[in-house]
């Protein structure tokens, strides 16, 4: 069940364009965010907190990242055989869209925790 905060996110995302499986996903990423920003993982790590598979978490985070601005994401390279780096992380943060938002919240008498 879906409190009036995540209602209000969800249909503000929807209104914009962005797909509903996509929405939810964001509206749990967003619980985290509120804990840690920025929040440090792969997304191997994230698909097996939310159930889903890794490719499907990776097809979210693009639409979030490309098609709208919701989430920055910044690769954590390592380097140790220079001959072949490899992303061991990405850091995920929130992008001036994602802080709207929680204002508009804010403005909508809603509690942000």
């Amino acid at each position: 069940m879906k409190t009036a905060r995540e209602t209000y996110i969800f249909n503000a995302l929807v209104t914009n364009g962005v797909k509903t499986n996509t929405a939810e996903f964001y509206i749990e990423l967003l619980k985290f965010f509120i804990v840690s920003n920025p929040l440090t993982s792969s997304s191997k790590k994230l698909a097996e907190a939310y159930g889903r598979s890794e490719r499907t978490v990776q097809r979210y985070i693009k639409e979030l990242t490309e098609d709208f601005n919701y989430i920055h994401k910044r690769p954590v390279w390592n380097n140790d055989n220079p001959e072949k780096p490899y992303i061991e992380e990405t850091i995920y943060s929130m992008t001036y869209h994602t802080t709207d938002l929680l204002e508009k919240l804010e403005w909508n008498q809603f509690s942000v925790r």
